[in-house]
């Protein structure tokens, strides 16, 4: 057990020492490719929501064909390190996610559990202790900026959406491990989530409290078709409802701002390239700028700041764009299928609004929200989210009507 909670602590701090080891920011595509070798070999393994799993291997897999069709047929990124590293990358989420969960069938997740919730209790409180020590006496350091004329609460972070993800994981370990026993540790999580004053973390914030309302006042609800209906509505709308402002923003700027030119332009894209896409690694992403891409030549967004050959700050900023230009809008409507296919498979580990329903769906939700704003499904926090999922909740035994 030392070894997961070693690995659990490597999770949520490693981007704080990233930058000084060589090599560290490619841990995601390492369990990526061993998480993927856990799925061949485990793959038969008889697991609760099997039949959903499935379905989401076939919609990754689905997307992939459209990817490897539209890169040969198009032939736009000439460099094949970045269309395969593309391909690993759009993966993520559904390989980890199911690739892990086969594998961890055999180790006692509630011992696993128990063991990391003491280090998630002294984490957090040594993050309300600098948080508020940062709201009274502003220091850079454990800033990203201002806004409302408060600090933006990052820690050690190199962006406060790291500090973000990471305080997700410990709350969701909390929140399985008992909402009751846990609440005062979960209250200051929710403080720090609200001083990073990240959009997305409201969504994470709303969805926990109005959890804790509907617990309160429906004392048991059972795993029917109208509780999973009902969840699934309570996360489609809060998701929505709190990346509205970053959808305004992307409208208002149009094309002449870096998230708005992929929104726009990536839509042109995939009805130019209809019905493929224009294939890997060739729009809204990192890897597209770093192997820069011929369409942001020919679509003329070169110019715009943050997506130019000296400048790829903004590139990896949003991810829709990147699914519905590279892999049309078949994989777009496939991908989203996808999700909903691991929200049902999460919904099948857990008792619906059960304590260990409500820190898995936490991360779901806020992986959603979170996509509007940056390429969450893409990137290293996706597989952080995957391994909490998978690794780190167990799944008690639910009660069942006939």
């Amino acid at each position: 057990m030392l070894f997961f909670k070693l690995f659990f602590i490597f999770l949520v701090t490693e981007n704080i020492y990233q930058n000084y080891i060589p090599g560290l920011n490619y841990f995601d595509e390492v369990i990526t490719i061993i998480a993927s070798l856990f799925l061949l070999r485990n793959y038969k393994n008889q697991v609760p929501g099997r039949i959903y799993d499935i379905k989401i291997l076939r919609s990754i897999t689905l997307i992939i064909i459209l990817g490897t069709c539209a890169t040969v047929t198009y032939s736009i990124q000439p460099n094949f390190d970045g269309v395969w590293r593309d391909a690993l990358a759009v993966a993520k989420f559904p390989i980890c996610y199911c690739g892990l969960k086969f594998s961890m069938q055999r180790y006692d997740k509630k011992l696993i559990l128990k063991d990391i919730v003491p280090f998630c209790k002294f984490y957090i409180c040594v993050l309300i202790v600098f948080a508020i020590y940062n709201l009274i006496n502003y220091t850079p350091w454990l800033s990203n900026g201002n806004r409302y004329g408060l600090p933006l609460y990052s820690f050690l972070y190199t962006h406060s959406t790291f500090l973000v993800i990471a305080v997700l994981s410990m709350m969701a370990i909390l929140l399985a491990d008992g909402i009751k026993r846990n609440k005062i540790f979960i209250l200051f999580g929710l403080i720090i989530l609200i001083l990073t004053f990240r959009s997305k973390a409201f969504t994470a914030i709303a969805f926990i409290l109005l959890s804790l309302w509907w617990i309160n006042h429906r004392r048991y609800i059972n795993h029917s078709k109208a509780g999973f209906v009902t969840g699934m509505m309570i996360a489609i709308l809060i998701a929505i409802y709190f990346s509205m402002e970053r959808i305004e923003e992307y409208v208002t700027y149009g094309d002449t701002s870096a998230r708005g030119a992929f929104y726009i332009y990536g839509l042109d894209i995939a009805l130019e390239k209809f019905p493929l896409g224009s294939g890997f690694c060739t729009f809204a992403s990192s890897l597209s700028a770093k192997y820069y891409s011929p369409l942001y030549y020919e679509y003329g967004m070169n110019y715009i700041t943050g997506i130019t050959v000296d400048d790829i700050s903004y590139a990896g900023d949003v991810f829709w764009p990147n699914i519905y230009a590279q892999y049309g809008y078949i994989g777009f409507v496939t991908y989203l299928f996808m999700l909903y296919y691991i929200f049902k498979s999460i919904s099948s580990r857990f008792q619906m609004f059960s304590n260990q329903w409500i820190g898995a769906t936490t991360i779901f939700i806020y992986s959603i929200s979170a996509a509007f704003a940056e390429a969450f499904y893409t990137n290293d926090s996706a597989v952080i989210a995957a391994v909490i999922l998978t690794v780190y909740i167990n799944p008690k035994e639910k009660i069942t009507k006939k």
